[in-house]
């Protein structure tokens, strides 16, 4: 049956409380999308009462950032940048390559360029969501700042927690290769930031991620075909071994106020990126960790 709705034309819709920008930098550009809580003005204000800057301190006053590629030019959110950007340097240059589809060593991927992303999230992008979205509102510079990274996220999200935990109160690492590069992110940055002093609070780490191949079970009525779909898809085999091992090496070490790990049943690498944001949001906004 029929109705008398009338639908306008369909125009881009756009989250309350959000805002973009494109950076251009001399490392390309990057697309940084900023989110702020919905009781806040539109102009990224506080409402004027005082309920309301009571209330900026609590677990529901976050401001989210996000950091990628525009697209264009990026085809996919997974861009081939994400390779130098995410990953670590390695003191004598060389990398383990993934291999591709030949079974050899793929040569259009590079890395060990996340200091100087890093930099480029220190400085340009903290500056701008402080100085220039929010310089009425103080404690976007002065309260808690967590960092999530998934995939090869995970893995520059260890080295920023590694190479500069001044900056961070709790980084979450999901799905991240903490051997990366045949172990090099353990035996040079992890093993540097063990033998720093602190000057400030020691930041918390969460690690999470999904099932490796051997966790899988082909159902009943599951063909091959998409049991061995379900196994490509699944954490590298080691990643469990690899968040114990590290556990291990902070145990009762005074540079991580407490650290954590997370297995998600029934998630795979790709899935496993919902879960860990979700868990590690949590922690943090309403458990302090």
């Amino acid at each position: 049956m029929h109705t008398s709705a009338v639908f306008a034309p369909a125009e881009d819709a756009h989250a309350p409380n959000t805002c973009q920008s494109i950076v251009r930098t001399s490392r390309g550009d990057f697309l940084v999308q900023v989110a702020w809580p919905l009781k806040w003005n539109t102009d990224r204000t506080l409402p004027a009462n005082e309920t309301a800057h009571q209330e900026i301190s609590t677990m529901y006053s976050t401001v989210v950032v996000g950091v990628g590629y525009p697209m264009p030019p990026a085809k996919a959110i997974y861009d081939f940048r994400r390779g130098p950007d995410l990953t670590p340097p390695s003191r004598n240059g060389e990398y383990d390559a993934p291999l591709g589809s030949d079974g050899k060593p793929r040569t259009d991927i590079s890395f060990g360029e996340a200091d100087q992303f890093l930099e480029f999230i220190a400085n340009d992008v903290k500056q701008y969501v402080e100085t220039i979205l929010f310089p009425h509102v103080s404690l976007v510079a002065s309260g808690r700042r967590a960092l999530l990274g998934h995939s090869y996220g995970g893995i520059f999200a260890l080295n920023a927690l590694y190479t500069k935990p001044e900056l961070w109160s709790t980084v979450v690492a999901a799905s991240a290769d903490i051997e990366f590069n045949k172990g090099k992110l353990v035996s040079e940055q992890e093993t540097d930031f063990r033998a720093k002093t602190l000057v400030g609070p020691a930041p918390s780490l969460i690690i999470t991620y999904g099932d490796e191949p051997q966790d899988l079970i082909r159902g009943p009525t599951e063909s091959e075909a998409d049991y061995q779909r379900r196994v490509a898809y699944a954490e590298e085999s080691g990643t469990r071994d690899a968040a114990k091992k590290l556990v291990e090496r902070f145990d009762g070490h005074p540079n991580l106020k407490a650290i954590a790990v997370r297995e998600f049943p029934g998630e795979d690498h790709g899935s496993a990126a919902v879960t860990g944001f979700q868990h590690g949001v949590v922690e943090f906004l309403t458990r302090g960790f």
